[in-house]
């Protein structure tokens, strides 16, 4: 195989690891974040139900867990919202994260994308079938890099509201 479809290769493994690093929200425990992120006040157990759809039980362990970690915690209403501190570090820390990972992905696939068309001219029957299945898998890729874009720019979206103020803050979409 040509040694630049086994760059491209390398590369793909090492910008799936990329993706998965962020991964360590598995399950729906984004959703869960994400209705106390944006919500108006501190929200029941039922009320993030309400708003996530997820089962009662489901639901008490991931807000165990959340609660657990630092990262939400519980009044004497039994209404959840985030930690302050912990809570809020921690949005930050995913966020940066994941903007990082998205930077990675891009240069990753930028990357790949070059080696192939460098070696194009060199590349043989096998090469050329290798190249073509690495190009659907590129494109995959480039699915998961726009779908990573989009994460940033919610998490953009979600840290927004802590500049209180009546201007509308502009949030740069890329």
């Amino acid at each position: 195989m040509h040694r630049n479809l086994i760059k491209v290769q390398e590369s793909m493994i090492q910008c799936v690891a990329d993706v998965l690093e962020i991964a360590e929200l598995r399950n729906m425990k984004p959703l869960v974040i994400a209705a106390l992120k944006i919500s108006e006040k501190p929200l029941t157990a039922e009320e993030i139900g309400a708003r996530t759809k997820l089962d009662e039980a489901e639901l008490k362990e991931i807000l165990d867990d959340l609660e657990e970690k630092g990262i939400i915690s519980k009044d004497g209403n039994q209404c959840f919202d985030f930690a302050d501190r912990a809570g809020h570090r921690f949005m930050e820390t995913l966020h940066s994260k994941a903007r990082a990972v998205m930077q990675r992905v891009r240069a990753h696939l930028d990357e790949s994308r070059k080696l192939m068309a460098e070696g194009k001219g060199e590349f043989d029957g096998y090469d050329s079938l290798m190249a073509r299945f690495l190009g659907e898998k590129l494109h995959r890729a480039e699915t998961v890099a726009q779908m990573l874009k989009r994460k940033v720019f919610f998490f953009d979206f979600l840290e927004s509201h802590r500049e209180e103020g009546d201007s509308v803050k502009r949030i740069p979409v890329e």
